[in-house]
């Protein structure tokens, strides 16, 4: 009696992890993506004062980056659950990130490019200067320290990471835009056993 009660259990917890859960997860997402469609026209208004005054100061390497500034929703991802099953998570880890919506915000101002990313785990926020210096931060995996630096060139905005000592980056994270005006995302990083992860996504604008 006992083991069918935690068969029972067991099926009703994995329903609700892999089937209702990631379920509610998307429809608030599309409630907020709804919700956030009357700011399209104030985010094309500001991409074009910040092409301005990026462009004066940056030239053309500042024009490109304010075709990224605004609000971006992920619409497609390629190998990401390869991706995170390298950098250790979980089957049903991978299936809730894997199922769930993202969105990045990204801002130029005082010479700073801000990064601001929302999902299920919640937000985070990456100030990085324009002029290519890098920036400390104790917020690094498992709390580490580690130096972020962001470039901007006339086809690409790079991020990388890498930690205290290191010559060579911890991750790489290039974005570029598709003809169509969608936004390519490529990530990739170096997992615990050295090995060198990667995945691609694609975003855009809401």
């Amino acid at each position: 009696m006992l083991n069918i009660f935690a068969i029972f259990v067991h099926r009703r917890l994995y329903h609700w992890v892999f089937e209702v859960l990631p379920l509610c997860l998307l429809a608030f997402q599309s409630i907020a993506a709804v919700t956030a469609q009357g700011n399209v026209d104030g985010w094309s208004r500001q991409a074009v004062g910040a092409a301005r005054d990026l462009g004066r100061n940056m030239g053309k390497a500042g024009e490109q980056l304010a075709n990224f500034i605004g609000r971006w929703n992920i619409q497609e991802r390629h190998n990401m659950d390869e991706f995170l099953e390298q950098l250790g998570f979980t089957a049903w880890q991978r299936a809730l990130i894997t199922r769930a919506g993202q969105q990045t915000t990204m801002e130029a101002t005082g010479g700073n490019l801000s990064i601001i990313t929302s999902d299920l785990r919640g937000t985070t926020r990456l100030d990085l200067p324009l002029d290519g210096a890098e920036q400390e931060s104790a917020d690094g995996d498992g709390g580490r320290t580690v130096y972020r630096r962001a470039q901007v060139d006339r086809h690409a905005v790079t991020v990388t990471e890498r930690f205290p000592g290191d010559e060579e980056p911890v991750s790489i994270c290039r974005r570029t835009l598709n003809p169509d005006g969608r936004m390519v995302i490529e990530i990739k990083k170096r997992t615990p056993t050295g090995r060198l992860a990667s995945f691609r996504a694609i975003a855009s604008r809401c």
